[in-house]
């Protein structure tokens, strides 16, 4: 049984707790026959500004998720509101560590809408709430995280990064955040020991050097990476070609890139990679990039040396030629449809920075926050 329930932003906090309790002791009276096999819940969470003591709030929390931990396993919050006098939002791990049975979370920790009480707290979001939210995700077991539009900057993403080492985590997700270099160091690093599916970052601040380190950890075994979204960050050529030049080359387990609105030129050496031996990549996405009609010529030509796995190349946006794009995606498709298997180049050598990797190597030894303590937080721990 699959259940949304939606918990609208008018409803005081209390009234909110008893809906829920009511739903949640309406279902174990119907489902109790039943047993629990099959049965999750999808909680869609806005939280109000608070009216009850803290303390109150954890008791009722863990009261909450006593009764419902059995049957939820997807947990979405769609936006997380701050109290009036304090930056810090509800305690996550409260409701993350009472919630053992969640394999997907989904969370926005910015508030939607400003409304006439702006602050800044309504869009920032404090590392004691990081900190907490690490501390419930140790207790779980999740395969699926999604951070999005939110304020998570290196230092946040690499606390919750440390606290999913030891999960098998298939799908993460830090779209529109502010992760950097270091962050996409600590990234790269995560999915050679982790063994993640799929990575999406789009619109965040990664560069060259976080593209490079990418790059490192596709050309590995333990890297096992199939989607991978870095669309809208500015990294340019020379560190799109490394990666490229990992993925045609290096890589034998992704299946999707997208690299859309990266600042990528006509020097982007595209078409020398499509007449290697492109073992796995079945979709990549250069749409909204700086190229121009002697770059679509170009790969043209270098696909008469392609191979049948490639089975979608966007270009749109791009300063090509209607005619030139048509003609690129008819030849993807003969050549798709006759299995071509046709390679001119030699495979090259790829030269690392050692810094880049000895950084790499050392992102989750550094100690980026000292823990957070909360004696009220452990009341829901107990």
């Amino acid at each position: 049984m699959h259940l949304l329930v939606t918990l609208y932003y008018h409803l005081s906090f209390l009234h909110l707790i008893s809906f829920l309790l009511s739903i949640i002791s309406l279902l174990n009276f119907l489902l109790a026959p039943l047993g629990t096999i099959g049965q999750s819940m999808t909680i869609t969470y806005l939280r109000p500004t608070p009216t009850l003591p803290f303390s109150l709030y954890l008791f009722q929390i863990k009261e909450l998720c006593d009764l419902c931990g059995p049957h939820v396993e997807i947990l979405k919050i769609q936006e997380m509101i701050s109290s009036e006098n304090s930056p810090n939002k509800i305690p996550l791990n409260a409701i993350v560590t009472g919630l053992a049975n969640l394999t997907e979370i989904s969370l926005t920790f910015k508030q939607a809408y400003a409304k006439d009480d702006f602050s800044w707290n309504i869009v920032n979001t404090s590392y004691q709430d990081i900190a907490l939210f690490a501390r419930g995700l140790e207790k779980i077991r999740l395969q699926t995280l999604r951070i999005t539009n939110s304020d998570i900057n290196c230092d946040k993403a690499l606390i919750i990064l440390k606290s999913l080492l030891k999960h098998d985590l298939e799908i993460l997700d830090f779209s529109h955040c502010k992760v950097g270099d270091r962050g996409a160091t600590a990234l790269a690093k995560f999915s050679m020991e982790n063994g993640v599916n799929e990575v999406y970052l789009a619109n965040n601040r990664i560069g060259p050097t976080g593209v490079n380190c990418l790059a490192y950890a596709l050309t590995q075994n333990t890297c096992k990476i199939k989607i991978l979204d870095l669309r809208l960050n500015q990294f340019l050529d020379d560190s799109g070609n490394v990666l490229i030049n990992s993925v045609f080359f290096r890589n034998k387990f992704l299946r999707n890139l997208t690299i859309s609105g990266c600042g990528l030129t006509s020097n982007f050496q595209l078409a020398r990679a499509l007449k290697s031996r492109n073992y796995c990549l079945e979709k990549l996405d250069l749409s909204n990039n700086f190229f121009d009609e002697e770059f679509g010529l170009r790969l043209l030509e270098a696909l008469s040396f392609s191979n049948k796995t490639l089975k979608k190349l966007d270009l749109r946006m791009c300063k090509i030629a209607s005619k030139i794009e048509a003609q690129i995606h008819q030849e993807i498709y003969q050549n798709r449809e006759k299995g071509i298997e046709h390679f001119e180049e030699e495979i090259p050598e790829i030269s690392w920075d050692e810094s880049l990797v000895e950084e790499m190597d050392e992102v989750f030894v550094e100690q980026s926050l000292t823990s957070v303590e909360d004696p009220l937080v452990d009341i829901v721990d107990k």
